[in-house]
């Protein structure tokens, strides 16, 4: 039982990860600067698989 509960929380996270990064991509060149990051750096963000933080 236990191992389901771990697996499915790391698929809740996977998931959770996927979402992060769907929103990410969605913002605008202005607001990656006022974070400090580039659209480079997004794009390689982007483009990991769901597992990898």
């Amino acid at each position: 039982m236990e191992d389901l509960v771990r697996t499915l929380a790391s698929v809740a996270r996977w998931v959770e990860f996927h979402h992060q990064r769907e929103q990410l991509a969605e913002l605008e060149d202005h607001q990656l600067a006022d974070l400090g990051l580039s659209p480079a750096q997004v794009r390689k963000e982007c483009a990991k698989w769901p597992w990898r933080a």
